[in-house]
């Protein structure tokens, strides 16, 4: 990898471009402070991560008329993570299939994409955490250590899946 100081507003804008035709139709909502935000990655990767996770919500909404497709991106940070969420209404994901989320293989495309996407947020030392609703949808969110004037905030990498009630 080739980390450098790169702002997430500017990666999840390159990645949303890469998408443009799939979200013409349907309701994004781009939630991110005024003040940019930093975090040490590798852009390439990053992004690839960001498109795995966009391209999951967009396959879940395929069921659901325009009207209620909604996708929302939000870009926040707390004392140790700078933090993307990605959420959308799609189907859900059962409690059962939650667990297996980030096994190789276990998706319908290739199977890699959740597998890569958990492997390259490890790999900057971030964590992922999904929470899904069956009917309802998924919001995804991935933890990068927060870039203070004192450095980096070491942190664990480690994937959470939850169910919300």
């Amino acid at each position: 990898m080739n980390l450098k100081l790169f702002s997430l507003q500017e990666i999840l804008e390159q990645t949303l471009k890469n998408f443009s035709l799939e979200l013409s139709e349907i309701s994004v909502v781009q939630n991110y402070p005024k003040e940019t935000i930093w975090a040490m990655v590798d852009p390439v990767y990053m992004d690839q991560a960001i498109h795995n996770i966009i391209k999951n919500s967009l396959d879940a909404m395929n069921d659901i008329s325009n009207e209620q497709k909604s996708l929302i991106l939000t870009l926040k940070t707390n004392r140790r993570y700078a933090w993307i969420e990605i959420k959308d209404t799609g189907k859900g994901i059962s409690k059962e299939n939650l667990e297996q989320i980030f096994l190789p293989f276990y998706s319908k495309h290739w199977g890699i994409g959740l597998t890569l996407t958990y492997k390259i947020i490890h790999a900057h030392e971030g964590k992922i955490d999904v929470v899904s609703t069956l009917g309802k949808g998924t919001s995804t969110r991935i933890f990068l250590p927060l870039i203070t004037k004192e450095g980096i905030i070491q942190s664990k990498s480690v994937a959470h899946t939850r169910k919300e009630n």
